[in-house]
């Protein structure tokens, strides 16, 4: 992440900041997706795919302040950490970050795999950094039952719904 200013300078704050917004451990590797959106108070949510302490895939959530620091209110000092299996194997691409009405936000995934269709997952988090576990199992949904393989856009509606547009399953 970089910040560039209105003039289009590199804006220095957001340099020495990496450490706030990278998962957080140093065993944490080799990141392969990532997404972030602004909220409406300024502060940013930033998701990425990481290689965890295990070798196995692992998301990461992090809330920063406007000035870059990172928001110690969310989630685990900052961070939602999700270890779940179904993101663990084959790295997930997070084709969306997207706030909800109600302060949370939702992220749109998809799995692949080479002997496999692509699944598409919905991972539903609280305005607070956890999983929203009011929604889907334990807060994801899915696999989606899509009749498309390979999410190519993703469109949210002011009431919440989630647009996805990909390529036809055959």
């Amino acid at each position: 992440v970089r910040g560039v200013d209105p003039a289009g300078q590199i804006y220095t704050p957001w340099i020495p900041t990496r450490a706030a917004w990278n998962c957080g451990t140093e065993s944490d590797t080799s990141a392969s997706s990532a997404k972030m959106a602004r909220q409406a108070d300024g502060r940013f949510l930033f998701a990425q795919q990481v290689r965890g302490p295990t070798g196995l895939n692992r998301l990461c959530i992090s809330r920063l302040n406007p000035d870059a620091t990172l928001d110690a209110g969310y989630g685990d000092g900052g961070r939602l950490r999700l270890d779940d299996g179904r993101f663990a194997g084959a790295p997930a691409t997070i084709h969306a970050l997207a706030l909800r009405r109600d302060g949370g936000a939702v992220m749109v995934l998809e799995t692949s795999s080479p002997v496999a269709p692509s699944l598409v997952y919905l991972a539903w988090l609280t305005a607070g950094g956890a999983l929203d576990t009011s929604r889907g199992t334990q807060g994801i949904a899915g696999p989606l039952a899509l009749p498309i393989h390979g999410v190519q856009a993703t469109a949210f509606q002011a009431d919440d719904k989630i647009l996805l547009a990909g390529y036809p399953l055959t």
